[in-house]
C-alpha cells in the first residue's frame, strides 16, 4: 500500500510540475527531461502547500488528501499524457543491449534499496530529530516551534513531505519519499548526460551515482542529504541553459530550485555562493553581455528569496534569530553556546584540498563516515576524454571545484554535505567511459572490467547491507521483532511506552533517540543550551528542583561517567525503576536506567 501510495503521490507531483512548466512555455528535449524537471517543480511546491497547511493547523489526512485530489484535478490532461507515454515506451522499449546491460545495475540498485527503506525507519538523525519532529507535527496537525528542540525551527522542506507521508500512510512512506530522491537524482542526471553527451553516458552516469555507498545507504533512511542535491543539481542545469538560451525564465526556474535547496539545509549556503561564482564567470567571459546577466542574477536571486525565506523568517519571528541556534553573537544572544566555532577553516590548506580524492578514497572516515567508494577517484582521469570546450564541461568543472572547496573550508567533518558534488561529477565520469566503452584496445579493455568489477561489488556491498531488512520488508518479521534486534533504544521505549503516564515527559541523558518513545523527550544539553543553565548549576544537587519545576517526570540515563551532583545523588536516594543492558547492532554495549524523580 505505501508503494502504491508513493506512485500515486510522484505521478500527481509530476503532473502538476508538468503543468507550470507549460504554463511557462518551457521546452525540453523530450518528455524523459520534461518529467525530472516537473517531478522536482511538483514535489516542492507541494512541500510547501503542507507546510503552509502546518502553519495554519489544519494539517490532517483528510486536508492533505483533499489537496491531492484538486492537483489532479487540475493536472488531469498532463497525467493521462505521461501516463500514456510510460505505457508506450514500457510495451516498446528502444534499448541496445549495452543499455540493458546498465539498466540491469540500475533496476537491482532500486529494487534492493527498496528493501531497505521499507523497513522500519533507523539512522540516528532519524529517531533524533527528523521523524520525531514530523510525528509531532503529524499529531499536533500543526507545525510550532517545539521547546527545547533546535531542529524544529531549521529550514524542513523535505520533513513537509515525510509529514504528508505520515498524515496519509505511515513512516514508511516517509522513508519511500526519501528514496524516490534518490531515484529522482539518477532521473536528473541520465537526462543530464543524455543532452549533453549521450543515451550510454546517461545509463553510466546513473549506474555510478546509485551505485555509490553513500547513496545507495541513505536511500535506505529518511535523511534530506540526497534531496538538496538534487535540488542543487536541477539549479545548475536550469543556470547552464539560461547562459546557452539567454531566457530568463530559465534563470527564475534556477532560483526556484536554489530557494528549494535553502529550504532544506544551512549547508545550502554552499550552493547558494557556488551559482554566484558562476554568474560572476559568466560576466568575465561575456561582457558584452553583462546588461543581460545582471538582470538574470537580479531574477535568479529573487526567486532564490522568495523560495526560502519563509523559513528563516519564521525563526527570527520566534526566536529573533534567522539561524537559530547558531552565530547567537550576532543576533543579540539570542541562540546556543555551541556552534561552528574552530571549525570553519581549520583543515583547509590548499596541498590538503587537491589531495582530497585520494584521501576520502583511501582514509575512510577522515572526513565523514560515508563512504563515497572508488570508483570516482579510479574514473576520474577519464574525464579528459571529453572535449573541454564542451560548455557543459567547463561548467560542472566550476561547480565540482568551487563546491568542494567551499565545503572542504566551511565544514568537511560531514561528507553527505559534499553529495551536490557526485551529481555533476557522475556525469562527467559517465561521459568519459561511454568514450571507453566505444573503444577497443586492451587499455579500454581492462578500464570495462573494472568497471564491471567495481559495481558488481558495490551490489554485493548493497546486497550484504539490506539482507537483513528482508524478512521485514516482506512481512515475514515483526515490526517489533526487527527492532528489538536492530535499535538500540526499542527496549527502553518499549516499556517507556505500556508504563509511564501519557502526560509524562523524559529527561534524556547521554541518549538522543528518542522517535520509538511515545512521550514527551527532552536531551539534557538542549535543556542546558536554550535555559543557558550555568555548568556550576548543571553539576550542582539543586538542578534537580530546576527539574521538577519545568514538570520534568522522569530520567533515562545512558549510563556513562559524569559529575553531576543532582545525578549521583538521585543514584544514592532512589533505584532506578528500570534497566536494561544489551548490546547494539554496532557492537557497543548500551546501559540504561529510568528513573522516577516526582517523588525525591
Amino acid at each position: 500500500m505505501d508503494i502504491l501510495m508513493l506512485f500515486v503521490l510522484l505521478i500527481i507531483a509530476a503532473s502538476f510540475g508538468m503543468r507550470i512548466l507549460k504554463l511557462f512555455r518551457f521546452e525540453f528535449e523530450d518528455l524523459l527531461e520534461a518529467s525530472a524537471f516537473s517531478l522536482c517543480i511538483g514535489l516542492g511546491l507541494i512541500a510547501y502547500m503542507v507546510f503552509i497547511m502546518g502553519l495554519a493547523g489544519i494539517l490532517s489526512g483528510l486536508v492533505i488528501a483533499s489537496l491531492l485530489f484538486l492537483l489532479t484535478l487540475l493536472s488531469f490532461k498532463e497525467m493521462a499524457e505521461m501516463l500514456r507515454r510510460i505505457i508506450s515506451f514500457l510495451r516498446r522499449p528502444d534499448m541496445s543491449r549495452l543499455h540493458i546491460f546498465f539498466l540491469v545495475f540500475i533496476l537491482l540498485a532500486c529494487a534492493i534499496t527498496l528493501i531497505g527503506a521499507l523497513s522500519p525507519p533507523l539512522g540516528n538523525d532519524s529517531l533524533a530529530y527528523r521523524l520525531v519532529h514530523v510525528k509531532a507535527f503529524s499529531q499536533a496537525q500543526r507545525v510550532s516551534y517545539i521547546p527545547y528542540a533546535r531542529e524544529s525551527l531549521w529550514p524542513y522542506l523535505i520533513e513537509m513531505l515525510f509529514t504528508l507521508g505520515f498524515a496519509i500512510g505511515s513512516d514508511i512512506l516517509a522513508k519511500l519519499i526519501a528514496w524516490s530522491f534518490g531515484l529522482l537524482g539518477a532521473f536528473l542526471i541520465y537526462t543530464a548526460a543524455k543532452r549533453y553527451f549521450s543515451r550510454t553516458a546517461g545509463y553510466i552516469s546513473s549506474v555510478i551515482f546509485l551505485l555509490t555507498p553513500a547513496i545507495f545507504n541513505q536511500m535506505t533512511h529518511s535523511y534530506v542529504d540526497i534531496a538538496q542535491a538534487v535540488y542543487a543539481f536541477a539549479s545548475l542545469l536550469c543556470l547552464l541553459r539560461y547562459f546557452k538560451e539567454r531566457e530568463m525564465k530559465w534563470a527564475a526556474l534556477a532560483g526556484l530550485f536554489c530557494g528549494f535547496v535553502l529550504s532544506i539545509k544551512f549547508t545550502a549556503i554552499i550552493t547558494l555562493l557556488t551559482l554566484l561564482v558562476l554568474f560572476i564567470h559568466g560576466l568575465i567571459r561575456a561582457p558584452g553581455r553583462r546588461a543581460s546577466i545582471l538582470k538574470g542574477l537580479c531574477l535568479f536571486l529573487l526567486f532564490t528569496g522568495l523560495f526560502s525565506v519563509c523559513w528563516y523568517l519564521r525563526a527570527y519571528i520566534i526566536k529573533q534569530n534567522p539561524l537559530y541556534p547558531y552565530v547567537a553573537g550576532v543576533f543579540g544572544g539570542h541562540g546556543w553556546a555551541r556552534g561552528a566555532t574552530g571549525v570553519i577553516g581549520a583543515e583547509f590548506t590548499i596541498a590538503r584540498f587537491l589531495k582530497l580524492p585520494w584521501t576520502m578514497t583511501m582514509h575512510t572516515g577522515r572526513y565523514g563516515i560515508e563512504h563515497l567508494g572508488v570508483a570516482y577517484l579510479l574514473f576520474l582521469p577519464l574525464v579528459f576524454l571529453i572535449d573541454r570546450k564542451r560548455t557543459f564541461f567547463r561548467a560542472f568543472g566550476l561547480f565540482i571545484v568551487i563546491y568542494a572547496a567551499l565545503w572542504f573550508y566551511i565544514d568537511p567533518h560531514v561528507n553527505r554535505f559534499l553529495f551536490p558534488v557526485l551529481l555533476p561529477l557522475s556525469v562527467m565520469l559517465g561521459c568519459g567511459l561511454s568514450i571507453a566503452f566505444q573503444r577497443r584496445g586492451l587499455f579500454y579493455n581492462i578500464i570495462k572490467a573494472v568497471f564491471v568489477g567495481v559495481f558488481v561489488f558495490n551490489i554485493g556491498l548493497l546486497l550484504y547491507q539490506n539482507t537483513g531488512r528482508v524478512k521485514v520488508a516482506f512481512g515475514k518479521e515483526s515490526r517489533q521483532q526487527y527492532l528489538l534486534r536492530t535499535e538500540r533504544t526499542y527496549l527502553i521505549a518499549d516499556y517507556v511506552n505500556k508504563n509511564l503516564p501519557k502526560d509524562a515527559t523524559i529527561l534524556m541523558i547521554g541518549e538522543i533517540r528518542s522517535y520509538y518513545i511515545d512521550r514527551s523527550c527532552i536531551h539534557l544539553l538542549n535543556l542546558v543550551d536554550e535555559e543557558k543553565v550555568s555548568e556550576e548549576t548543571l553539576k550542582s544537587r539543586q538542578f534537580l528542583d530546576e527539574l521538577k519545576k519545568k514538570r520534568i517526570g522522569y530520567v533515562l540515563w545512558y549510563e556513562q561517567k559524569t559529575d553531576y551532583a543532582w545525578l549521583q545523588e538521585l543514584e544514592e536516594k532512589k533505584a532506578p525503576i528500570y534497566t536494561c543492558d544489551l548490546v547494539g547492532s554496532d557492537g557497543e554495549r548500551y546501559s540504561y536506567k529510568l528513573f522516577e524523580i516526582n517523588e525525591l
